[in-house]
């Protein structure tokens, strides 16, 4: 498709040599994985499509369309499928634009407490409960959904707009308060692999491709693909995003492996469906639409979507359920795809400071903070808060 969209030639017809990006290893542990020989699925008709791109270049390594194809050219869930990403949008549209426009650290406090969007409508997270006050890296490593939306209330939203877009994004006509928990149809597996890419490397954003070079056998002619690297956000925001997703990935979010050496950072997704869907067909008001697993390493970002094509009273995920067979099925591909010792360069411009928990603004820790109040966290230099806490003082000595 990518030939017949760049040269308006189609090599079923037209002879030529296509020398594509395929990692023939890569591609062939998602055959494995479609074989039944990684990972035992439920059934038959349970789904997945996978994207696989290399952070080094932003080309195409593997793609898996789907399980039980048959045919040339059938649908690709990889690179087709246009559905809600759920919390897998919380670092492009929420915690990365604050970072980059804001200058929020990895210790910004958030309040995760009952709250509702601008227009009035609830808001809530899956287990109905509230955390309380905590961290940009506390809440996206444990994906909540009020302080997601309240880091996308403190934006400007032109800047978020500009920031998604950029990272290959397209939420539709309008920004709603939603798209900050993901709550909108439009991306594909491949698409999040590519945007995810962009804090990988460092801030530059690819647009995926899947071949190199084309030579046309009757004339010589050469063609040859010229990847663009747009760079989209500070490397500092990219590795600020970074740090946190490992975060997330050592609570096992991504799943349950480790690879020697290498850093492995993680997001996860939930999309879910109307209520008067669920009603109509009889199905568990637990039942979710889309399972993201997102993990990627300085070498290469694996997008997971798990699901069924179509909502039955038969066949359909539980989110719970589903959030157990996402990690299985990405602990058994990752642990054959990515690289050992590879880590992420910190930038000179991104600082480690120790501060003293539950200050807003954060306060440095004084000499009296007591150990299990004291935290270290990333900010950008030259943001990073000077002034010492009073909190913990001294008593002048007893008369």
């Amino acid at each position: 498709e990518e030939v017949i969209e760049d040269t308006g030639m189609n090599p079923y017809d037209t002879p030529m040599e296509i020398q594509t990006t395929l990692n023939t290893n890569t591609q062939d542990v998602l055959n494995s994985l479609n074989n039944g020989d990684l990972y035992k699925f439920r059934n038959n008709v349970v789904q997945v499509g996978i994207a696989i791109t290399d952070v080094n270049n932003g080309s195409v390594a593997a793609i898996d369309g789907g399980r039980n194809q048959t045919g040339e050219r059938a649908f690709s869930r990889a690179t087709q499928m246009k559905t809600q990403p759920g919390s897998t949008a919380k670092p492009l549209f929420d915690y990365g634009p604050l970072i980059e426009y804001n200058n929020a650290s990895t210790g910004t406090y958030f309040f995760d407490e009952p709250m509702t969007y601008s227009n009035g409508q609830s808001l809530k997270d899956a287990d109905n409960k509230y955390q309380g006050m905590e961290t940009m890296r506390t809440a996206l490593s444990n994906s909540r959904n009020i302080p997601a939306v309240q880091a996308f209330q403190q934006l400007d939203k032109d800047k978020i707009a500009s920031f998604v877009h950029s990272l290959g994004i397209d939420y539709g006509d309008y920004l709603y308060e939603s798209c900050a928990i993901g709550g909108f149809d439009g991306v594909s597996p491949l698409q999040m692999s590519a945007a995810y890419a962009a804090f990988a490397r460092g801030g530059y954003y690819i647009e995926p491709y899947t071949y190199t070079k084309i030579t046309f056998k009757d004339s010589n002619d050469i063609t040859e693909q010229k990847p663009k690297k747009t760079k989209v956000m500070s490397e500092e925001t990219a590795y600020m995003i970074n740090s946190i997703l490992m975060t997330a990935q050592s609570h096992n979010v991504g799943g349950n492996f480790s690879i020697s050496g290498t850093d492995i950072a993680a997001k996860t997704g939930t999309s879910t469906y109307d209520y008067n869907a669920l009603k109509t067909l009889g199905v568990p008001l637990s039942a979710s639409r889309d399972n993201w697993n997102i993990t990627y390493s300085p070498d290469y970002v694996i997008s997971l979507w798990y699901g069924y094509d179509k909502l039955t009273k038969e066949y359909y995920t539980d989110s719970n359920v589903a959030a157990g067979d996402r990690k299985r099925i990405m602990a058994a591909i990752a642990k054959k795809i990515y690289k050992t010792n590879s880590r992420f360069a910190k930038p000179s411009g991104v600082v480690s400071v120790e501060v003293e928990k539950e200050t807003v603004p954060l306060m440095l820790a004084s000499d009296n903070t007591p150990a299990d109040m004291k935290m270290t966290e990333l900010f950008k230099s030259g943001t990073e808060h000077t002034e010492v806490s009073n909190r913990y003082q001294t008593l002048d000595n007893p008369t």
